[in-house]
């Protein structure tokens, strides 16, 4: 949580025991609707105090699984560029364009002879 949160955090407990102490005051005057609803307001003031901490604690787990995803996607960009080296070295990228590769991975089920300029090799 920030110096700035935690400057109105405590403020918003300030001002909610602020208000107990006119909302008793007022109580032992007789004004007791008054002081009802001064104590509502101290009530809404301590429910922004937690809520502010528990915002806090959910960004920094946000920032958390944030943080996680960035170096999942930096290790799957690593494994991608490794594996595109190794397919390259290997000049599978040469033999993938060409006509009789694709025949001959899929045993000619998408291999059409009258369109390939390279010929088939004998099975």
């Amino acid at each position: 949580m920030s110096r700035a949160a935690r400057i109105l955090q405590a403020l918003d407990v300030a001002a909610a025991f602020l208000l107990v102490v006119v909302a008793l005051d007022y109580r032992t005057h007789g004004e007791t609707l008054l002081a009802v609803l001064l104590a509502a307001a101290a009530l809404l003031a301590l429910i922004a105090a937690l809520r502010a901490e528990a915002l806090a604690e959910a960004h920094e787990h946000v920032d958390v699984l944030h943080d996680q995803l960035v170096d999942a996607r930096r290790r799957e960009t690593a494994h991608r560029e490794s594996a595109l080296r190794a397919w390259t070295s290997l000049g599978w990228i040469d033999l993938d364009g060409a006509c009789c590769l694709r025949g001959w991975e899929t045993r000619g089920a998408d291999h059409d002879l009258t369109t390939c300029i390279y010929q088939e090799p004998t099975r």
